[in-house]
C-alpha cells in the first residue's frame, strides 16, 4: 500500500471515529467516513491496541491486513472514503484467506466493491 494510500495523522483518524459509520466481522472493525477533498481517493488506517498481543503479534495482523487491501484491486479509485481497520484479538489466530474474506466482507458493506457472491 502507497503512503498516499494510508492514514497518518491522528487529527484523520479521530475524525474517522468520530463521524464514520462502523461495520464489524469477528476479526476486524472497519470505521468509514467519506472524504471530501476534491480527487481524494480512499485512504486506509490499521490500528492494533495493546490488547491483540505483543508487538510480533499485532505487526503481523497489521501486515495481513496492508496485503489483504493491496491484493484487492482498485479499491482506492472506488470511493472517496477513509476508512480505520481496528485488528481484533482472533484476527493474530486467523491465517491470510480468513482476513482476506474478512476485509472483503467489510469493503462490500461499505460499498467499496460489489460483493459476487449474492444470489
Amino acid at each position: 500500500m502507497n503512503r498516499s494510500d494510508r492514514l497518518l495523522k491522528s487529527a484523520d483518524f479521530r475524525k474517522v471515529y468520530k463521524t464514520g459509520r462502523s461495520f464489524s466481522t469477528p476479526l476486524i472493525v472497519a470505521y468509514v467516513c467519506g472524504n471530501s477533498d476534491a480527487g481524494a481517493e480512499a485512504r486506509f488506517g490499521v490500528v492494533a491496541s495493546g490488547k491483540v498481543g505483543g508487538a510480533v503479534r499485532r505487526n503481523r495482523a497489521r501486515r495481513q491486513i496492508r496485503e489483504a487491501l493491496r491484493t484487492m484491486r482498485n479499491l482506492s479509485r472506488s470511493k472517496p472514503v477513509d476508512v480505520v481497520l481496528v485488528v481484533r484479538k482472533p484476527c493474530t489466530a486467523a491465517d491470510f484467506n480468513q482476513i482476506a474474506g474478512a476485509l472483503r466482507y467489510l469493503m462490500s458493506r461499505c460499498g467499496m466493491i460489489e460483493d459476487r457472491h449474492e444470489d
